[in-house]
């Protein structure tokens, strides 16, 4: 090809090179200025096997796959702005269009992408042997990601990015806060699926199979969340929220209604990590205000098996401890509630034996 050297830099008239079976050509300007700003190049590079270049990078375990890049990239005060850049690595496709900021945190990105491909999976293993990242066992499922985002002082403001893995979907709108706090974090998220299992791998819980959805808005605050309507929906598990949750341990501020039920808490001992929670179909409705040391609930609800508990009631830890309520229920099983009693030697107390001689339906014997 041709290069000649200016002022602004070197001009590249059609250069091509051939390294094996990998093809490259470019042509533009490469500015000699800081940051190369005022560099205009138009790339087009391709190839059989992307492990041709795995020594040259310095990466001596990439994969058999073959690859492609092409379009345009101009730098400038801003940044990296790119026009029409597609990649393909194997099956997985790329396109990108927009600014790229150098600056710290991306401020300044604005930018429009979608990735595709047959293989979540296969995305995943190329990224961990290249070393560009460290992920679990991704699903081996098609999917795409498609959207856009700008990056500002505040966050990232997304403009309806939409996901789909396998026949899971999820569409995303709002912003997202910087870390680690994410505080300014407002998005409006709708997602369902047939299969929840599918991300067991990411999530590092056990789901079933079963179908899932997610509906609503979530805002993070400077102190705790805020839900709009968040629906949420697991196989017969149902969850809402709406209202503040004050940021934990004290839930300052805490004015929330609430609504879940599900065939087992056996899986909410999973999501809140408490052991021992017993294997009972449950139900709890109510709206709570308030903090852990000063709270009042408003026609609560709560059934865990066949036992049952309604109401309202405000509690008071601050200075003396003060509970006044109104309760109400058809049946309590203790049985239930407190699960299976755990076995212990016979005792020789005649007074542990009373509840049992006596008639008495309730068990005089302390327990937990």
């Amino acid at each position: 090809g041709g290069l000649r050297r200016s002022e602004a830099g070197f001009a590249i008239d059609g250069l091509h090179a051939e390294i094996g079976a990998a093809r490259a050509s470019v042509s533009g300007v490469v500015a000699s200025s800081p940051g190369l700003v005022g560099t205009d190049l138009t790339i087009d590079v391709n190839g059989p096997d992307i492990s041709t270049f795995g020594p040259i990078a310095g990466q001596r375990n990439l994969p058999s796959l073959p690859f492609s890049a092409r379009g345009s990239l101009n730098v400038d005060a801003v940044g990296y702005r790119l026009q029409e850049v597609t990649a393909a690595l194997g099956e997985a496709r790329a396109e990108l269009t927009g600014t790229i900021s150098g600056t710290e945190g991306l401020r300044g990105t604005d930018a429009d992408f979608s990735v595709e491909g047959p293989s979540l999976a296969a995305v995943g293993r190329f990224l961990s042997t290249a070393g560009l990242a460290e992920l679990p066992a991704l699903p081996d499922e098609p999917f795409s990601l498609a959207g856009g985002t700008a990056v500002d002082e505040a966050g990232f403001q997304l403009r309806t990015i939409r996901f789909a893995l396998a026949e899971a979907t999820a569409t995303f709108e709002g912003s997202i806060g910087r870390p680690p706090t994410f505080v300014g974090t407002d998005l409006i998220i709708a997602s369902d699926g047939p299969n929840a299992s599918q991300f067991t791998a990411v999530t590092g819980i056990l789901l079933p199979v079963a179908p899932f959805r997610v509906d609503g808005r979530v805002a993070r605050l400077e102190q705790g969340m805020r839900f709009d309507d968040l629906r949420l929906q697991l196989g017969e598990y149902r969850a809402r929220a709406d209202g503040q949750m004050g940021e934990p341990p004290q839930l300052i501020g805490t004015d929330l209604d609430f609504e879940a039920s599900g065939p087992s808490l056996l899986l909410v001992s999973q999501f809140a990590r408490i052991a021992d929670l017993p294997d009972q179909p449950f139900s709890l409705e109510g709206r709570f205000e308030g903090n852990p040391r000063r709270f009042k609930t408003d026609e609560f609800s709560v059934t865990l098996g066949s036992s049952d508990v309604r109401g309202s009631f405000r509690v008071d830890l601050a200075d003396r401890p003060q509970l006044n309520g109104t309760l109400e229920s058809r049946r309590v099983d203790l049985r239930e509630v407190l699960g299976p009693k755990p076995e212990a030697e016979p005792a020789e107390s005649t007074t542990s034996q009373r509840g049992a001689d006596d008639g008495r339906i309730i068990s005089d014997e302390p327990f937990d």
